[in-house]
Formats: C-alpha cells, structure tokens, sequence
C-alpha cells in the first residue's frame, strides 16, 4: 500500500502544534489496511527529504534510497502505538 501525500498543517507542527502523532495515526492506518487487504503490513511512502531521518527514528521505517517502507512486525507496533491505543481512549 502505498502512501502518496503525508501532510499535517502548520499549526500542527512543532512544539506548539495543537494536535501530536497525527503522522503516526494515519501511518498506522495505513499499516493497518494493508494487513487487512493481505499485503502483509507492507507500506510505502515517498518523504520529503528533509522529513527521511525523521521517519525512519520516529516510526522505524526502512529505507530503499527511493522509499521508506515499513512491513511485518514494525508495522503492528505502529498500530499498537498509534492506532489500536487511542481506539481504546487511552
């Protein structure tokens, strides 16, 4: 599955943002599609490049020099952490 367009806008950015882990949530989302459509938690995303370091630290994403990808089990912690935890209202 692949993620073509990752935004959040700019008052949800930064230390003053109003809303976090809006990036997470919706990667997770996706994470979570692609388990359900049978591609095994296999997701994709073209960053920009200022963005790369970041999202390979904060989500574990993994590098193909043209994408990140995240798969298998990253990809279950990420809807664990992201997703299934604020479903819960935790």
């Amino acid at each position: 599955m692949e993620i073509r367009l990752l935004a959040a806008s700019k008052e949800n950015v930064g230390k003053s943002q109003n809303y976090s882990r809006i990036a997470g949530c919706l990667i997770a989302f996706a994470c979570r599609e692609a388990f359900k459509k049978g591609f095994e938690g296999y997701v994709c995303l073209k960053p920009k490049t200022k963005l790369e370091k970041h999202y390979m630290r904060q989500y574990g994403l993994q590098s193909t020099k043209i994408y990140l990808i995240t798969e298998g089990e990253n990809s279950l912690q990420l809807i664990q952490e992201y997703y299934e935890d604020k479903q819960e209202g935790n």
